[in-house]
C-alpha cells in the first residue's frame, strides 16, 4: 500500500479518532500522541499485507486499549470537562449553560456508560460497530444505553 492510498483510506476517520481519544483522556496533547500510535499501528498492519476488515472499528478499539493504558498509568486527578465550542452571544448563553450541565452529568457516569453514549450519541456509530470496540454485544449495549440515558435523565431534572 502507498502513502497516497493509505491517507485516502484512512485519514478520514482521524476527527472520529481523536475525538473518541480526547473524549477518554481529557487531554489534547494525550489524544494526539494516541491518535499517532494508532495511525502508526494501522501502518504497519498495511505494510504486511493484513489490513483490517474493519477500518474504524480497528482504530476506535486500538484508541481506546492506548486511552485506557494511559488513564490506569496516571495519577488520580480532577475530572475536567470539555465544552464544545458554541458561539458567544446573550440568545446561546441557556444553551451553553445547558450544554455545560449535560456534559457535567456525562462525565459523572460510569465509565462504560460513559462511552457507549460517546459512541452513540456523538460519535454517530451503529450498535455493530460499537459492540466491536467495546467488545459487548449488541443487547449489552443497548441495556448500557438505555441505562446511562436513564440515570441522566433523573440527574438533568
Amino acid at each position: 500500500m502507498t502513502n497516497s492510498e493509505f491517507i485516502h483510506i484512512y485519514m478520514p476517520y482521524s476527527r472520529k479518532v481523536y475525538a473518541f481519544a480526547y473524549n477518554l483522556l481529557r487531554r489534547r496533547e494525550d489524544a494526539e500522541d494516541v491518535m499517532q500510535e494508532v495511525y502508526m499501528e494501522l501502518w504497519k498492519l498495511c505494510q504486511s499485507g493484513k489490513p483490517p476488515e474493519k477500518p474504524l472499528a480497528f482504530m476506535l478499539t486500538t484508541t481506546r486499549n492506548k486511552c485506557l493504558n494511559i488513564i490506569s498509568q496516571r495519577r488520580p486527578m480532577e475530572n475536567e470537562t470539555a465544552l464544545m465550542n458554541l458561539p458567544d452571544g446573550a440568545s446561546d448563553y441557556a444553551n451553553k449553560e445547558r450544554l455545560e450541565l449535560v456534559l457535567r452529568e456525562i462525565d459523572r457516569l460510569p465509565s462504560d456508560q460513559r462511552e457507549i453514549i460517546h459512541l452513540r450519541a456523538i460519535q454517530g456509530l451503529e450498535f455493530d460497530e460499537i459492540s466491536a470496540i467495546v467488545g459487548k454485544t449488541e443487547g449489552a449495549i443497548r441495556v448500557i444505553l438505555s441505562r446511562a440515558r436513564k440515570m441522566l435523565k433523573e440527574q438533568l431534572q
